[in-house]
């Protein structure tokens, strides 16, 4: 199947149609979600699953994005939103963006244009998913020089090539709004005996996060070291890092999340918000992403399916 729809970056698409499905740990948030979307007067398309049993989340990322037709927009719900969300950003059109509150919701339509919402079963309740799926749906884009940076994110990627992994290397990036977060970041990271390699941004200067996102990707690659990227909510950041091959930027807001990233995704990039979360937050997301290892069995297969959506259509 081809995705038969590509959003226009420079204007303010409303959706029509809303696409929605689930793993096996958000079938009772998913039917909840296709009930209250329908209640908000929108056509529905629920792809499931309906049980518990098993099932791989980027199968069903794949499947939501591949029925997005032009007018529609899709969710994706699993345990944290973080599985979709790499899998979603995989494939060409789309911008899918982990929320957690009605900000974050809000932001991701108004700055970043997204057309797939993915929220965590597991980390936001009955009320808060309602509030985000409300939020999203009546929120237009805002264009201007937001515009501009989709277009960046949108753009072709240049293939990376990884050198070895070392676990002992970090890569600094942040744009405009999160300068004095990342300096303090950087500094923490340097106490733990980590090598550092900071792409900047240094000041309060305007700068577009997919260029920062870019740089650090590419250094990732080349030193074979973990990425930290921050901006405002996280969310650009996470998306542009995504659609590079071989990454998988993980938007985080507390320390279950940073670990989950690395548990189950084996995300090699962590996203966050310095704007949505503190400075002592950030340093737990670090130690937890830093200190969790990849648990490999049925994840990797998972992890297989993520790189096999790269570029897809």
């Amino acid at each position: 199947l081809k995705l038969q729809f590509l959003y226009f970056i420079g204007t303010n698409t409303m959706f029509k149609r809303v696409v929605i499905g689930c793993d096996h740990a958000a079938p009772k948030a998913r039917a909840a979600i296709v009930a209250f979307v329908k209640g908000l007067g929108y056509e529905v398309e629920d792809c499931g699953v309906h049980t518990e049993d098993r099932v791989d989340y980027p199968d069903i990322a794949r499947e939501v994005c591949q029925k997005m037709v032009e007018g529609s927009c899709g969710i994706l719900i699993c345990g944290s939103g973080i599985g979709m969300s790499i899998s979603a950003n995989k494939m060409q059109g789309i911008r899918a963006a982990v929320c957690h509150d009605q900000y974050t919701a809000m932001m991701c339509r108004e700055h970043n244009n997204c057309n797939v919402l993915c929220m965590g079963a597991r980390t936001s309740g009955p009320a808060i998913l309602e509030q985000m799926v409300d939020t999203f749906l009546k929120t237009e884009f805002a264009g201007g020089r937001h515009a501009d940076r989709v277009g960046k994110i949108m753009a072709e990627k240049p293939v990376l090539e990884f050198n070895a992994e070392d676990k002992d290397t970090l890569v600094f990036g942040c744009d405009h709004a999160a300068y004095e977060e990342k300096d303090a970041l950087v500094e923490y990271a340097k106490s733990l005996g980590k090598k550092v390699v900071d792409v900047g941004t240094h000041s309060a200067d305007r700068v577009d996060y997919p260029d920062i996102a870019t740089a650090v990707c590419s250094e990732v690659a080349k030193t074979g070291g973990r990425g930290v990227l921050i901006c405002g909510s996280g969310i650009g950041m996470a998306i542009s890092a995504c659609k590079f091959t071989g990454i998988r930027a993980a938007l985080c807001h507390e320390a279950y999340t940073a670990k989950m990233c690395r548990r189950h995704n084996n995300a090699n990039v962590i996203c966050m918000g310095a704007r949505t979360t503190g400075p002592d937050l950030h340093k737990e997301m670090i130690d937890a992403f830093l200190s969790t290892d990849f648990e490999g069995g049925r994840h990797a297969c998972r992890v297989e399916k993520i790189a096999s959506l790269e570029g897809q259509q």
